[in-house]
């Protein structure tokens, strides 16, 4: 068949392209539009390792320099990345914030916190919510259950000294795209409507 025979088969069987493609275009347009605005949290923790000497004292020695200090950060980094990828640990965060969980299995408690890390020793931690205070309480959380568990440790002597800074928290608005979500629905539509022109055309033939 050429093109030609292509465009006149979906004339002849119009229908069955324009309806699927205006059906799933409502469904994903409605579904787009009832979808609610979410709340990303954010808020940032910067370990700096506490010298054990006065700077007026302070040798040149390998433990004690700034570079020791600052590879012992970014080490904490990676320690605390891993902290919250923990479901357990998560969902004393959510509890310390008086937020409920989201219905999802366990194994995907890992997405609820995220954290990219910074340049430095800083991490970079983001929550999300239904609302600004519920998504800024939740980073507030996570930044003081880290602190409270270092400091324990600190206490334990498993680490060393260290200081943690974090920031105030901040959110922003995640409005979802309704004119992709309804994009979708079209190249959905229009995918279904060439598969049933065809399968007519297979099952039930005309001629062009």
């Amino acid at each position: 068949m050429e093109l030609s025979d292509y465009l006149k088969l979906l004339i002849r069987r119009r229908w069955l392209f324009v309806a699927p493609t205006i059906i799933f275009g409502l469904l994903f347009g409605m579904y787009g539009y009832q979808q609610p605005t979410s709340y990303d949290g954010f808020a940032s923790l910067s370990f700096i390792k506490s010298n054990q000497k006065s700077a007026a004292n302070q040798s040149t020695d390998y433990q004690y320099d700034n570079f020791y200090s600052l590879q012992a950060g970014q080490l904490l980094t990676s320690a605390v990345h891993g902290w919250l990828a923990d479901a357990t640990f998560i969902a004393q965060i959510y509890q310390d914030a008086q937020v409920v969980l989201p219905s999802v299995p366990v194994t995907g408690y890992s997405r609820l916190i995220q954290t990219m890390p910074l340049p430095g020793a800083t991490l970079m931690v983001q929550s999300n919510g239904t609302t600004p205070a519920e998504a800024e309480k939740l980073a507030a959380s996570a930044t003081k259950l880290v602190k409270s568990r270092l400091d324990q440790f600190v206490r334990d002597g498993s680490i060393d000294p260290v200081t943690v800074l974090s920031s105030t928290p901040l959110h922003q608005a995640q409005a979802p795209n309704k004119l992709l979500i309804l994009a979708a629905g079209l190249i959905v539509g229009v995918l279904i409507g060439l598969i049933g022109v065809g399968l007519a055309q297979l099952l039930w033939p005309i001629e062009l």
